[in-house]
């Protein structure tokens, strides 16, 4: 069984990022909602030069972790403005969890 895992998990990733991948860059960019504030508030704590004091507009606002915002502003600097910049982290974790999917189902 574990043969099978060790083979499998590379055929899975392949067909997974050739759903995914395409169409991680294709959508427009939001100019409100979620991804609004998340880009916001990575933008604030650069420019306050704080990567772990989370702002919006100037106030203290807890949304989501520091990681999100600092993978956010690495989004950024490797990808440039665009979608990718933000969405990357979804393919990244969507690969993590079926990692540890697997390894549960392993056992």
């Amino acid at each position: 069984m574990q043969v099978f895992f060790k083979r499998l998990w590379i055929p899975l990733a392949i067909v997974v990022s050739s759903v995914y991948v395409p169409y991680m860059s294709g959508r427009p960019i939001r100019i409100c909602g979620d991804d609004k504030v998340y880009v916001t508030q990575a933008y604030e704590m650069h420019t306050h030069g704080s990567y772990f004091l989370q702002t919006y507009a100037d106030e203290p606002n807890y949304f989501k972790g520091p990681f999100h915002y600092l993978a956010v502003l690495f989004g950024v600097s490797v990808f440039g403005q665009n979608m990718l910049a933000t969405v990357y982290m979804n393919y990244v974790l969507l690969l993590l969890g079926a990692l540890a999917i697997s390894a549960l189902v392993q056992k």
